[in-house]
């Protein structure tokens, strides 16, 4: 029930931020046409297959196929949420990018900055969303390479 609630708050908090113009890291995830016809594909391939490792081995490449979620300025919608919009602003305590969240609604909304700090703000968090795409990038990989050393 919380992870539902954190869910819905964060979801209406990207509404306000849209409507209102306010500055925000949105959290995109996007499944482009070609993802779409593959997993398309790869549906019908586990439908047929009644053989367990067959199975297990199309999740598998699914799992690895599947794009991942990054931020940005831009809204581009939350694809695995099925939201329309989306972005962090519940757990300033273990994310960067609620605390700019909610640094930007005390600015633009409680505030009420004008256009031009607006404009900054934009160019910072669009800086700042670059920084955190990168450093998940380089998390996921060390990931990665950390559960190949220990299968071995």
């Amino acid at each position: 029930m919380i992870e539902t609630l954190m869910i819905f708050f964060n979801f209406m908090m990207s509404k306000i931020a849209l409507e209102k113009q306010i500055p925000y890291l949105y959290r995109n995830h996007s499944l482009n046409v070609f993802y779409q016809e593959e997993l398309e594909k790869y549906r019908s391939l586990i439908e047929k297959e009644k053989n367990n490792k067959a199975y297990l081995h199309e999740i598998a490449i699914l799992q690895g196929m599947y794009p991942k979620s990054y931020y940005g300025i831009d809204n581009l919608g939350h694809y695995g949420l099925g939201l329309s919009s989306y972005g962090h602003l519940s757990s300033p305590i273990r994310r960067a990018p609620d605390n700019y969240n909610i640094y930007m609604f005390q600015q633009f909304y409680f505030q009420e900055q004008n256009d031009f700090y607006r404009d900054d703000w934009l160019q910072k968090l669009k800086e700042v969303s670059e920084y955190i795409n990168q450093r998940n990038k380089s998390l996921t990989r060390f990931t990665q390479e950390m559960s190949l050393t220990l299968k071995k």
